[in-house]
This record gives structure tokens, sequence and C-alpha cells, in this order.
């Protein structure tokens, strides 16, 4: 590797690092970095992290050709879209603000999911869910609400949990309802969802929520 690995060259490097994409001595020179740098170090925790969850909650069917080097690469770039399209020094462990965290699920997700919709034969169906807003994770785990409220874990997304037991996942694209995925205090609320179900991965493209009642 012919420059200085600084974090930004190794936040450009990443998903080649964590793929194999590379040679021996740039791997060693990346590693010796990590090895120093929390903040990096943290970021490669983190992706693995999200992207580890998120492949666990999909079918088990091949995904297309190159798609996780896409999706490593697109959480690579929040950073720099949120800071406008610049670069930015990272002063703090920006990785460790559970908001920050949280809208890289989101991101993660957006991009996992949408191309595995536009590559399968699946027609969505029109759908009406009722039910209380949880932490996926913690709710599977059998935690009560007040302590899913609490919850920080920055692998963790909400979904609508029915009445009868049964979870659907959100496929966000509408920013209005980014929310539903990553807030904390929205769980444990009664909600009407409307719009179309992709049956064979239980996720819905959202249309409308009407909220029947506050916090259980």
């Amino acid at each position: 590797m012919s420059q200085p690995v600084t974090c930004r060259v190794f936040r450009e490097e990443l998903f080649r690092f964590q793929s194999d994409e590379m040679s021996e001595g740039d791997r060693a020179v990346l590693q010796e970095h990590l090895n120093l740098c929390e903040d990096c170090a943290g970021l490669l925790e983190l992706t693995d992290r999200l992207l580890a969850s998120v492949k666990e909650a999909l079918p088990r069917e091949p995904a297309p050709a190159g798609l996780e080097s896409r999706i490593r690469s697109a959480l690579a770039d929040v950073h720099t879209e949120a800071a406008g399209g610049q670069v930015v020094p990272l002063r703090r462990s920006w990785w460790k603000d559970p908001v920050v965290a949280a809208m890289a699920a989101v991101f993660l997700l957006a991009a996992l999911i949408t191309p595995v919709l536009m590559n399968r034969d699946i027609v969505p169906e029109p759908a009406v869910f009722t039910g209380t807003i949880v932490d996926f994770e913690c709710d599977q785990a059998g935690l009560p609400l007040e302590m899913q409220r609490n919850c920080r874990a920055r692998d963790h997304l909400n979904a609508l949990k029915l009445d009868e037991g049964d979870y659907v996942h959100f496929n966000i694209h509408q920013t209005g309802y980014r929310n539903l995925v990553s807030d904390l205090d929205v769980r444990g609320r009664r909600v009407t969802v409307h719009g179309n179900l992709h049956p064979e991965i239980r996720t819905l493209e959202i249309i409308g929520v009407e909220e029947l009642s506050g916090r259980l």
C-alpha cells in the first residue's frame, strides 16, 4: 500500500479488508492501523455485527453476486453522506452513539433487502396489521417492554409484534416512517399499519400508520 493508512483510508478499504480481497502485505498494514485505532476497530465490529444480524433474519437463499460488497461499501459511506458529501475527521467514537448506530442499521437493512426484492419474483400483497412495536431481538429473548425501551444495543431493530405472537418487519423507504425501525421511544406503542407485504420474508412496505394508544 503506497499511501499512509489514515482513518479515511481504512474506511475506504474496509469491505476489501473484511472480504480478503487484498494482498497479505496490504492487509498487514491495515491490521497494524486497526490495532492502534479505537475508532476503526469499533467501525469494523459494528459492520460485522449488523451484517450478521440482518443476514440471519433473511431466508436461506443465495444472494445476488456482489451483494455483500455493495452492503459494506454503502455502510462505509454513511458517515461521509451524513457530513454532506465530505469526509471529516472522527473526533469522537461516533460508532458508540446509539442514534448513529441505529441509522447505520437502517441503511444496512435497506441496502440488503431492496436488491433481494428487485431480483426475486415476489408479488407484494396489500395487508393491514395491528400489533405492538417491539425491539425484535429483546422481545424474542423474553425481555419486558420496559427493558426494551431502555435497550441501546446498536444492532437491534424494531418490528411489529402481532397479538398472536408473530412478527412483521418494516421495509423503510419513506423517511417519515424510519423512526418505526430505529427509535426507542416507539417501543410498546399499539399501532395499525397499512402497506404491501412481501410474505416470504415477512417484510412490509408501509403506506400508513395509525396509533391506537400510548405506551403499554
